[in-house]
């Protein structure tokens, strides 16, 4: 009887990571932030899809976030870990802040990972590339095997640790940068 609920749950655990385990250049399915807030573990409409470039002074993310709410803004950081579980996404730990400092706006002398906030349109939808000054593939600023969070709300710029920028509804891991 032990083997059977071992494999029950081995199949579930591999029946999650295809849900919660995407990579970039691929879609995100995570929760709703309506249900975050009343417990429940549902999968909600939200979809990331990212795509990396080096350029000269550091990586463009081009994103397509779809499924958010009209327009409204959500924060969009960098975070420690290039994991993407479970359904929370808190196994991607915090901000990427390999200096240590406060967080911030991008630009000012604020977490690496903080790159401010995104705005949907419309139509819920967000298309577009930022640019993350410095970053690289290697050393101190490398984001190769990080992940890209975008979270429920407003990222305030200015609150710590992490902005009041609410519960993370999107993620995708940084597995390359062309």
């Amino acid at each position: 009887m032990k083997i059977k609920v071992g494999l029950i749950s081995t199949a579930a655990l591999i029946g999650f990571c295809a849900i919660g385990c995407t990579k970039n250049d691929s879609t995100k399915t995570q929760l709703d932030p309506d249900l975050v807030s009343s417990g429940q573990q549902a999968i909600s409409k939200v979809q990331l899809e990212t795509k990396f470039k080096k350029v000269s002074d550091g990586v463009d993310a081009e994103l397509k976030v779809t499924g958010l709410v009209p327009n409204t803004q959500h924060g969009l950081h960098i975070h420690e870990k290039g994991e993407c579980a479970p359904l929370d996404f808190s196994s991607a730990g915090g901000h990427f802040n390999p200096k240590g400092h406060n967080h911030g706006a991008p630009g000012e002398q604020s977490h690496f990972g903080d790159l401010g906030n995104i705005t949907a349109d419309a139509s819920g939808s967000f298309s577009g590339s930022i640019k993350i000054k410095n970053a690289s593939s290697e050393g101190d600023y490398s984001i190769l095997n990080r992940s890209l969070i975008v979270h429920e709300k407003t990222d305030d710029l200015k609150s710590q640790p992490s902005g009041d920028s609410g519960d993370r509804i999107a993620c995708s891991v940084i597995t390359t940068i062309e």
